[in-house]
């Protein structure tokens, strides 16, 4: 208990990260501290000896510790040294271990540029970190949704250039941005899909996002699928300006169906989606499968094929807000004290909970925040109004362990298998619906989502074999 330190509501004890850490191949000796930065806020530094005198990447480092710790434990800083510091008595000196800024950084300051540059500030200052690679995406620093509309509002104030949500989002690095802001032409955005990650050889998998509209949710599980493609579709333009638009889901799919067919003209097509997201989806595969084309898989992630036709907390924007985030935030949201107030006054007290967790920042405006779950409650309403067809295609439907969407149903399909006129497979995974997204628990579903593909491929690819005529497989079966 006494090597124990608190950080963002967390008790940690460095020394398990320590030993995640010296598992590395190329780790030698490494020791890990909380430390107070300017603005008052802890934060793990880690200091690391490599074994050889080609060092070690902190994103290599990073990597190799998110894939097997939560993510409250991962350090927001990594150091390099030739040797750690010792007292006289052999003991490490933790008073001399220098500061992140002075050794160990990856800016690549030599290569920036005042654009670069002026980027990386912004980055640091939204997402409260000390080192920006130009190549890592926003949301693998920790970025999400309501951080996004953020950046453009600093985008604007800085470069005097307004960009569109979605170009930034598919565009999530400096270096992308940075070329963006150089042209000095206005962007548009004609697409709602996001590449969260383009390596690999293999069909592209498109997730949707959840209620929310954000693609964050996605970015453990496809930086765990190393070799897939991924892309996620973020909320429609039109709805982050919290218009009275309504946008039904048969319309919603349609849209990004259009633009999926720009990355890939031709199926089979790889679909999902989580909570909302997984009915977008099933709606996608509706409307390609109807075009002649096949989808497979079609990844529906704790569903069940009937939602509640009941609003949650109709209109309370603030109650919406901490419903919606649950489980997705470092302390608990709470609004007790507020229970008897204005909505006005409960929004703004969220708010300032969400400000005093570092999520948002101090200069939030209040009609943001309320423009977002309007938003929400939205997306949630065109849900009710959605009326699910049958598919003549298969599904598989991957469960929380832990409650789900209709605990204690005797139904394992949740009533998928009414609507298919295939065999519906449902795979389980540990962990409540809001968490089989996050560590530890994406790490299975994230090979659950491989073995799936791996199927839906073994089975295309017997469907393209070509067929023996009747007397020649009875010839080979009786020579086997």
């Amino acid at each position: 208990t006494d090597e124990q330190v608190k950080i963002r509501g967390y008790r940690i004890e460095p020394g398990e990260i320590e030993a995640v850490l010296a598992q590395h191949e190329r780790v030698g000796e490494c020791v890990v501290i909380a430390r107070t930065d300017p603005q008052g806020d802890k934060r793990l530094v880690a200091y690391i000896v490599a074994k050889n005198e080609e060092g070690i990447r902190s994103s290599e480092l990073r990597k190799h510790v998110e894939e097997r710790l939560p993510e409250y434990m991962v350090p927001s800083a990594f150091v390099e040294m030739k040797s750690l510091p010792l007292t006289t008595n052999g003991k490490l000196n933790a008073q001399a271990l220098p500061e992140p800024e002075q050794e160990g950084t990856e800016i690549e300051l030599m290569s920036c540029d005042e654009v670069e540059l002026q980027l990386k500030l912004i980055w640091e200052e939204l997402l409260n970190i000390s080192y920006v690679d130009r190549s890592q995406t926003f949301f693998e620093l920790g970025g999400h949704s309501l951080l996004a509309i953020k950046l453009t509002r600093k985008i604007k104030e800085q470069f005097g250039r307004e960009l569109p949500l979605a170009v930034v989002l598919r565009n999530p690095t400096i270096e992308r941005l940075a070329d963006i802001l150089r042209q000095g032409q206005q962007v548009t955005a004609h697409s709602n899909l996001v590449p969260i990650h383009r390596g690999g050889n293999k069909r592209p998998l498109f997730f949707v996002h959840p209620g929310g509209g954000g693609v964050g949710a996605y970015r453990h599980l496809s930086r765990l699928l190393e070799d897939q493609p991924f892309y996620a579709f973020q909320a429609i333009a039109e709805e982050e300006s919290a218009t009275d638009t309504m946008i039904s889901i048969e319309e919603r799919a349609a849209r990004y169906l259009r633009s999926l067919l720009e990355i890939q003209p031709q199926g089979p097509y790889s679909l999902g989606g989580w909570s909302f997201g997984a009915y977008v989806a099933y709606e996608m595969a509706q409307q390609l499968r109807k075009l002649g084309q096949e989808v497979a898989p079609l990844l529906l992630l704790d569903v069940p094929a009937d939602p509640p036709k009941r609003l949650p907390c109709e209109g309370d924007d603030a109650a919406q807000l901490q419903m919606y985030l649950r489980g997705g935030t470092p302390v608990p949201l709470s609004l007790d004290a507020v229970e008897h107030h204005s909505p006005e006054e409960r929004l703004r007290h969220l708010v300032d909970q969400l400000v005093a967790a570092r999520i948002l920042g101090p200069e939030v405006e209040l009609s943001q925040i309320s423009n977002f779950a309007k938003s929400l409650r939205k997306r949630i309403q065109s849900l009710f109004d959605y009326k699910m067809r049958p598919c003549d295609g298969s599904i598989t439907l991957i469960r929380a362990l832990a409650g789900g969407p209709i605990e204690g149903s005797d139904d394992a399909t949740l009533g998928f298998a009414a609507l298919s006129s295939r065999t519906v497979q449902v795979r389980f995974v540990a962990g409540t619906h809001d968490e089989i997204i996050r560590p530890p628990h994406v790490y299975q579903l994230a090979q659950v989502v491989k073995e799936c593909i791996e199927d839906a491929d073994a089975t295309l690819q017997r469907r393209q074999t070509p067929v023996l005529d009747e007397y020649q497989t009875t010839t080979v079966s009786a020579v086997v």
